[in-house]
């Protein structure tokens, strides 16, 4: 199978918070010659605005969720819930199996451990909203308590499933989103201070690596 480039942009609220936002979006497109897009923070009119504007030759799909798949061939919707859309994407030389995918923002995990809020209500700092606190969360299993609140590690373990299903029946897998939690290269102790706290050892309980 030739080469095939991927793009992911989240358009932060369907491009409607910069001028021009989706004319931009398909200007970021052409300059990078992606063929498949992957877009978060996209409503279904956005995604076909994007279409349109991209030209004949592209196809997309989209859900009220705001996830939403383009490519350069044939896209079929297969499956979806509230923080991801399944696609097939009838690439020539191979099936492309395309997940977008859009996970719970609140929870957020990374911000406890650096004396924020995260926007939990599991703990006491859910008070606080995203602002600062009193002091940091430091207890790992506290931390991991709050991540599993949000979902993210269930819903990523779902579609690794997928994907490897998707692996097995002869589709080349792929994800992209905003999956709003560090990769396996963010947040690490060897980071800068203002990164992470230094007592603070961690596991992530989702990693994209």
């Amino acid at each position: 199978m030739a080469q095939v480039t991927i793009l992911q942009l989240n358009i932060w609220m369907s491009g409607t918070k910069v001028p021009d936002g989706i004319a931009r979006c398909a200007d970021i497109v052409r300059t990078t010659h992606a063929d498949v897009v992957i877009t978060s923070e996209s409503t279904p009119q956005a995604v076909e605005e994007l279409r349109h504007l991209l030209g004949d030759g592209w196809y997309a799909a989209s859900d009220p969720a705001r996830n939403g798949a383009l490519a350069r061939w044939p896209v079929a919707k297969v499956g979806r819930s509230d923080d991801y859309l399944a696609t097939h994407v009838a690439h020539p030389g191979r099936t492309l199996a395309v997940y977008s995918m859009h996970l719970e923002y609140e929870y957020y995990t990374p911000f406890l451990y650096r004396g924020y809020g995260g926007s939990t209500r599991y703990l006491p700092s859910g008070r606080w909203g995203w602002g600062p606190m009193p002091s940091p969360v430091l207890d790992e299993d506290d931390l991991k308590r709050v991540n599993v609140e949000s979902r993210r590690p269930a819903v990523g373990a779902t579609v690794a499933a997928m994907m490897r299903a998707d692996t097995t029946a002869g589709r080349a897998p792929v994800a992209g989103g905003d999956f709003n939690e560090p990769s396996h290269l963010d947040y690490t102790i060897d980071g800068p201070p203002t990164w992470t706290t230094p007592s603070t050892r961690c596991t992530p309980s989702t990693t994209w690596a």
